[in-house]
């Protein structure tokens, strides 16, 4: 096993634990992830970056913000 191999799986593991008993919100784990495999040399800041050009993450990123603001004006 590579240690770059080692590196994500435990990366993968932390990341599992803190969205499952939610101990950060889910976008500071998700952020976190990226940074971290950036950081340490495991994906270069091209593909960091790429999945920010996906329909599907642009897509949830604006149904979290009207959910957020649905929150805030107390409609849900």
């Amino acid at each position: 096993m590579t240690p770059d191999i080692a590196i994500m799986l435990v990366l993968i593991v932390a990341a599992l634990i803190v969205f499952s008993r939610e101990l950060l919100p889910i976008e500071v784990t998700a952020v976190t992830l990226v940074a971290s495999l950036l950081l340490l040399g495991i994906i270069d800041i091209e593909t960091a970056i790429a999945g920010l050009s996906s329909k599907a993450v642009v897509t949830s990123a604006c149904l979290l913000v009207l959910s957020h603001a649905l929150s805030c004006a107390r409609i849900l």
